[in-house]
């Protein structure tokens, strides 16, 4: 028998509820303040970080607290259209990366195209960041924590990221030549415990995302993509896995603000309300996979 959306989300809800309660030690010196800041990636991208304030002196207390978040951008998406979301998200207790990627796409020539790279050199990035006594994030970042956002394109390239997939030619480089489906070799999975895509679905392959937890939050009104294929979607995931509607918003509720030359559709649900939401969830889903603030 099929669940329906709202006692789905709410069963979900109960689920996550349980292993938060007692996860995270109390805040101490941090009370929720993010500091934002710019960094460029080996790869020259711009990526901006979202991370939570720690005074230098209580660096130590919060060695490796925070977990990691890198959030993909949808297909001609701009970073900047994600900083609400990212602030909101680290005032939870995460460090949150999102860089802006072009590549080369027929019909778009550079465009702002994310790919599977992008979260090997973000990561390797943070381990930089995390290990330079003159950077703010000295310290702090669990990069062994590894969670991924994925909006619309960037949530294709987050499940097949999950699933150890490479699939040339543009959700990542074509490491062998052989323009084929293959195993990816310059991305460990290894720290990836849990993915949230919002706004995106796979229904044409079958991803073995064994390991990683993958949540879907679909736009009950989405125009761009169908809230039919993320149902379709789920049961081609491995557990755990989710599927939580978040009624009235459209593709752009992840974002500062709705697009309406992209999606056709006008969401019911107000912008911020919605991005309450999205945050809430991802959140949840983060927390319930990766482990709450960790100090020392």
């Amino acid at each position: 028998m099929r669940v329906p959306l709202d006692a789905r989300s709410l069963l979900l809800c109960v689920c996550l509820v349980i292993p938060m309660i007692g996860s995270a030690k109390p805040p101490g010196h941090w009370t929720g303040e993010v500091r934002a800041q710019t960094i460029i990636l080996s790869s020259g991208d711009v990526a901006d970080v979202y991370a939570p304030v720690i005074p230098r002196k209580f660096n130590q207390r919060f060695q490796d607290a925070f977990p990691l978040v890198v959030v993909l951008q949808g297909a001609l998406v701009d970073k900047s259209n994600y900083s609400r979301f990212g602030r909101r998200l680290a005032a939870n207790g995460y460090v949150v990366i999102i860089p802006n990627h072009e590549q080369f796409i027929p019909g778009f020539g550079d465009a702002l195209f994310t790919e599977v790279s992008v979260l090997t050199e973000a990561l390797d990035q943070m381990i930089v960041e995390d290990g330079d006594p003159s950077s703010n994030l000295f310290g702090i970042v669990d990069t062994n924590r590894l969670g991924v956002v994925g909006h619309s394109f960037g949530g294709s390239v987050a499940i097949n990221a999950a699933a150890g997939v490479c699939e040339p030619p543009f959700l990542c480089k074509d490491v062998d030549g052989d323009d084929q489906v293959n195993e990816i070799s310059f991305f460990d999975p290894g720290p990836l415990k849990a993915v949230v895509v919002y706004g995106s679905n796979r229904t044409d392959v079958d991803r073995d995302t064994s390991g990683v937890a993958v949540a879907l939050l679909q736009g009950t009104v989405d125009g761009v993509a169908a809230p039919i294929k993320a149902d379709q979607t789920l049961p081609l995931l491995e557990q755990p896995h989710a599927l939580i509607a978040i009624a009235g918003a459209n593709h752009y509720g992840i974002c500062n603000e709705n697009d309406p030359a992209a999606d056709p559709n006008t969401p019911t649900l107000d912008q911020q309300a919605g991005l309450d939401q999205i945050v809430s969830w991802t959140d949840q889903w983060l927390r319930a996979n990766l482990g709450g603030l960790s100090q020392d």
